[in-house]
């Protein structure tokens, strides 16, 4: 069996970080965007007995990789074992210790052995290993500043509905929100083009939101800016976006933020400012 370790210093409290792992959402998040992994199945949960089912590839052969959580001892442990997948054997353990009321250190310790035991250690060990360090580096890095924005806009759970949550960025919002202890809540489309509006799924309305985010719109990468795509552009934004706009004026409680995700603008170069 060969030993795995990386540590990172989180800036909440050990329940605060405990808790972000338990959270919907979590694993997703945490796997790195160069790795071909979906998470097929899950119980939801890191009890015991929670089991998740990754889907991943090797050498182009699609290949499950099932998890089941064995230990769970809030908020200082829990860890999953592989019950097949990729590995001969797999332990992983998540390890919280507090160093501070708000500081905790957070240490990944992973027991594993590659296939063919020394054979397929001589010959692939250090990519296994290189590819460990990298994505523990980004799951590390990901969990930091989750929790840094965490503890700098520290806020009483939110509900938040958002439009446009199947694309890029609403996805990639909705499970960060999950992660902070906010609801968010997707909203969907009805109608087409001018006739276009939103309504949160059941069986929540807008008079039940606090936010509303509205990122829906079609795609500015996925077509050449024919006269015609730009039209459709225009077309998804506008008349829809307004719309929505009437329907949360007319709302009996209607939410305190609107966030409108589409414009134009440039930036320019911020240097290292996040």
């Amino acid at each position: 069996m060969q030993l795995f370790e990386s540590s990172v210093e989180l800036p909440v409290s050990i329940e605060d970080a405990f808790a972000y792992h338990e959270r919907a959402g979590a694993l997703q998040r945490l796997i790195p965007p160069w790795e071909n992994v979906k998470v097929e199945s899950s119980d939801g949960s890191i009890k015991p007995g929670a089991r998740v089912t990754l889907k991943t590839y090797l050498a182009g052969i699609p290949l499950r990789w099932v998890a089941e959580h064995r230990a769970y001892e809030p908020p200082t442990r829990f860890e999953d074992v592989a019950l097949s997948g990729p590995f001969a054997a797999w332990r992983h353990q998540h390890l919280f210790r507090s160093v501070a009321p708000n500081a905790t250190i957070l240490t990944d310790q992973i027991n594993y052995q590659v296939p063919l035991r020394a054979i397929g250690e001589s010959l692939g060990g250090g990519y296994v290993r290189r590819q460990l360090e990298a994505m523990f580096a980004y799951r590390h890095r990901v969990t930091c500043d989750d929790l840094t924005t965490l503890s700098r806009y520290s806020l009483a759970p939110k509900k938040i509905a958002v439009t446009g949550s199947r694309g890029l960025v609403g996805r990639e919002l909705i499970a960060f929100l999950s992660l902070l202890g906010h609801q968010p809540i997707p909203a969907k489309r009805v109608g087409a083009d001018a006739a276009t509006t939103f309504t949160p799924e059941d069986p929540h309305r807008w008079d039940d939101c606090d936010v509303v985010v509205h990122l829906a719109g079609k795609s500015i990468a996925d077509k050449r800016w024919s006269a015609k795509t730009k039209a459709e552009l225009y077309n998804s934004r506008v008349g829809p976006t307004r719309a929505l706009c009437q329907s949360l004026a007319a709302s009996a409680r209607p939410p305190k933020v609107l966030v409108c995700a589409s414009a134009i603008g440039i930036y320019g170069d911020r240097g290292n400012e996040q």
